[in-house]
């Protein structure tokens, strides 16, 4: 199945800033879009988890891993665009924007009515929900509003257009996985939110860095950072190569970022 995890950026925070009537009729407008995205694109909504939101593809209407992972990304995107108007609107009515991060996984699950005697529900467990989980919070981490795991990535690249961001060992893994960044779905390309020049400019620093060649990987990553001075993945990339350029890691390295919290 494909698991979608949605969380909003710093909502802790609004909770101690705003009057709590206003909090909650702009959450529940908020989640008023964001179902409907995901409704749109036949998933199901699991749960809302305070202010996150957990949805799957696969569960109760399976139409093949290939197209769930697909109606997943579009509902994402959509997610991303739906928030865009919000935002705009909550601005121009002098309340607070919203900004989320959203991570999606596919993969084995366990599915059933899972609880207690006194309560049960209908979920999914295993470790490729937990991975779902895990890369929503990394979205934070790279400054990014949407990020996949290679699964989804290896299922739908021949549709969509991805940005490379790093490989990471998350928390409870003993293995790396490639992360990406989807950006839209082939044809609608004004909704990426960066230019073809600066995409292609980043992944062959991407790639530079890959193949270990720091030096060039520096030139590329701060021609980058020309365009998008405050691309996060960028700025962490760059102070990595900088750092391997003076002192190369060790032969055995695996590449991938080690992140050791939730």
């Amino acid at each position: 199945m494909t698991i979608l995890f949605s969380d909003i950026r710093s909502f802790t925070t609004m909770t101690e800033s705003m009057d709590s009537v206003a909090l909650v009729q702009q959450l529940n407008e908020y989640f008023t879009e964001m179902v409907d995205c995901i409704n749109r694109y036949n998933g199901t909504l699991h749960k809302f988890i305070g202010d996150a939101i957990m949805a799957v593809w696969g569960d109760v209407a399976y139409a093949g891993s290939t197209i769930d992972a697909g109606q997943a990304l579009r509902a994402a995107i959509d997610m991303r665009e739906a928030l865009k108007k919000l935002n705009a609107r909550w601005v121009s009515e002098g309340r607070p924007e919203f900004h989320m991060g959203i991570g999606i996984n596919h993969g084995r699950v366990v599915v059933g009515n899972i609880g207690a005697p006194q309560r049960k529900e209908f979920t999914v467990i295993g470790d490729s929900v937990n991975l779902a989980s895990r890369l929503e919070g990394l979205t934070k981490k790279f400054g990014t509003e949407i990020m996949v795991g290679e699964s989804v990535y290896d299922l739908t690249h021949e549709r969509f257009a991805f940005r490379s961001l790093a490989r990471v060992q998350v928390a409870g893994k003993t293995h790396p996985t490639r992360i990406l960044e989807p950006l839209y779905e082939l044809g609608s390309e004004h909704l990426s939110p960066y230019s073809t020049e600066w995409l292609r400019l980043f992944e062959e620093a991407y790639a530079r860095f890959d193949e270990r060649r720091y030096d060039v990987a520096v030139r590329l990553f701060e021609a980058c950072l020309n365009e998008e001075p405050n691309n996060m993945t960028t700025l962490m990339l760059l102070q990595m190569s900088r750092n391997f350029a003076q002192e190369p890691p060790p032969e055995d390295w695996n590449g991938a970022f080690e992140f050791t919290t939730k």
